[in-house]
Order: structure tokens, then sequence, then C-alpha cells
């Protein structure tokens, strides 16, 4: 009878430490799964934190490489361009100082011409038994040395034309013979190929 009591209490203890036991493994098992949870989501955290960082970073710098090309790329194309218009410059420029060139060449074989034909002129009027010749050969010989410094600016048929007035008043014993040479047929032409490469020069200007 003794026994029952003390069996009882043992049982009551057996009893409450189980339950201390399940409590504790309870307890146990909460903070390890609780822990596991904090652990991932730490992990997890601290991923993204990483990943939005270098994210982050790397836009920077992408945004950085972009505006960097995008400013070589504008200072390409201002070089290319500023290289294009002095170019053109340059090209309109050397144009330019041609036709001026060539105006100013047309207009002095104009008056060059003027004087050999008027020496020429001299040379066969009817009131003269052949004029001066030595006057006639040098205005001659100056529209020639013209001519040939400067046939890289005229017309091949005013040169070509040129050219042969030249060789007929140069060649004396030709002159001499030649009682039938008739100035204005032969000065008529060749003014008339002046006259219109000036005016074809002139309108170019306008």
């Amino acid at each position: 009878m003794r026994c029952q009591p003390l069996r009882r209490a043992l049982g009551i203890l057996e009893g409450a430490l189980s339950d201390i036991i399940l409590t504790i493994l309870a307890s146990v098992t909460a903070s390890s799964v609780a822990s596991a949870v904090i652990v991932w989501l730490s992990k997890t955290w601290i991923t993204e934190r990483v990943k939005s960082s270098i994210k982050h970073e790397y836009d920077l710098k992408l945004e950085s490489y972009k505006a960097k090309v995008e400013i070589e790329k504008t200072a390409a194309i201002e070089n290319i361009k500023s290289a294009l218009k002095d170019s053109t410059f340059k090209r309109e420029l050397r144009f330019s100082m041609l036709h001026g060139k060539r105006s100013e060449v047309i207009s002095d074989l104009h008056a060059h011409l003027q004087d050999t034909i008027m020496f020429l002129r001299h040379y066969y009027d009817a009131s003269c038994s052949h004029g001066d010749f030595d006057k006639l050969n040098e205005s001659t010989l100056k529209l020639s040395n013209f001519l040939r410094v400067n046939r890289l600016f005229l017309p091949d048929d005013i040169e070509v034309k040129v050219d042969d007035l030249c060789d007929k008043i140069l060649d004396s014993s030709q002159l001499e013979k030649d009682i039938n040479f008739d100035v204005e047929d032969e000065i008529k032409p060749l003014f008339s190929a002046i006259k219109k490469e000036m005016k074809k020069l002139l309108d170019d200007d306008i």
C-alpha cells in the first residue's frame, strides 16, 4: 500500500519529464528551423544585394562607356565634317584661282593679239610696201612666248589657231610671197573663239 503513492509520484514525475523533454526537443527543432530559415534568408538577401550592387556598377560602367563612345563618335564626325569642309574649301579655292587665272590669260591673249594684228595690218597696208617687219616679228614673238607659257589655261582650238597664226607671221619669206594673205579672214575665227570663251567664263561667274 505504501508503494502505490510512490509509484504514482514516479509516474507523475516521468510524465513531467517527458513533457519537459518534448518541449525542449520542440524548442530545439523550432530553433533549428528558425536558424535555417534565418540563414537561408540571410544568404538570399546577401546574394540579391551582391547582384544588385554588381548590376548597378555594371549599369554605371555601361552608361559611362556609352557616353564615351558617343563623345568619340561625335568628335570623329565633326573631324570628318571639318576635313570635308576644308577639302571642299581648298578645292573651291583652287577652282576659283584657276578660273581667275584662265580669265586673266584669255584677256592678256586678246591684248597680245590686238598688238600683233595691228602690226600685221600695217605690214599689209596697201599704202606701204611691206611695213616694218621687225616690229611685227617682235610682237609675234611675244605672243608666241605668251602662248607657250600659258597653254594650260587655253582651250585647244584657240591654242591651235594662235599657233598657226604665229607660224605664218614668223615665216617672213612666206609673208612676202603670200600677197593674197587676208588678215581679216585669219583673225576673225580666232577673235570669235576668244570672245566665245571669255563669254563662257563670265557666264560661269554669274
